[in-house]
């Protein structure tokens, strides 16, 4: 007698059955059926998976694993090409004294020459902070959701860029008072030089800095 076996495998249950078949390899009664029922493996307090705080760490710890490998590789391609030597490497953020920031030098690479030592600072921060590109169709129709909140930050600063001319993303972010630091009292705070501080970094749960990789790539 020849048989088959269904499985209907959910989150708290999974439901099976036997099925008999015929000469020609059709179904023909069922033999039994049955399912089991068993507890969510879920945190009964919010929902979350119990999974969760384990599938974080690991993500975080990927999250900069490869981090670690962009910047490894980029140093390599800086000096396989001779731009800068691995002694320089080694030395660029300890002995050397940075005249400007990283994102004033990106705006200034775009109408003058850089020193070698300053284009490797500009290629490995931008490998650090390579930017939004969503590898999921998903994604790209997502709303409410954090990948939702991701997507219309990235589109709100691409139509930033577009209205007020800015010519790649360091432009933006020097020049747009949008990703300036301000204090609890709502007044921008100055550096050394009296000028704006720039914010980049998102605080939690917030995207409205992040700029789309593709606007990166054109930059580079």
């Amino acid at each position: 007698m020849g048989y088959r076996i269904g499985l209907d495998i959910g989150i708290t249950s999974v439901g099976w059955a036997a099925v008999e078949d015929d000469e020609n390899g059709n179904p023909k009664r069922i033999i039994d059926l049955g399912s089991r029922i068993f507890d969510a493996a879920e945190n009964p307090k919010d929902g979350s998976p119990l999974a969760k705080d384990r599938r974080d760490a690991r993500g975080l710890r990927r999250r900069l694993r490869r981090k670690k490998h962009r910047i490894e590789r980029t140093k390599r391609l800086l000096e396989r090409y001779n731009i800068i030597t691995k002694k320089e490497l080694e030395d660029l953020y300890e002995n050397y004294r940075f005249q400007y920031n990283v994102y004033e030098l990106r705006v200034m690479a775009l109408d003058e020459k850089i020193t070698n030592k300053d284009l490797a600072r500009v290629l490995i921060s931008m490998v650090k902070k390579r930017g939004y590109k969503s590898n999921s169709k998903s994604e790209e129709t997502a709303s409410g959701s954090d990948a939702g909140k991701l997507l219309t930050a990235t589109k709100e600063n691409e139509e930033l860029m577009q209205e007020k001319g800015y010519r790649t993303v360091a432009e933006m972010y020097l020049n747009d008072d949008k990703f300036k630091l301000k204090n609890s009292n709502g007044e921008y705070i100055l550096d050394k030089k009296g000028k704006k501080q720039i914010k980049i970094k998102n605080s939690v749960n917030e995207y409205k800095n992040t700029a789309l990789r593709k606007l990166l790539i054109d930059e580079i």
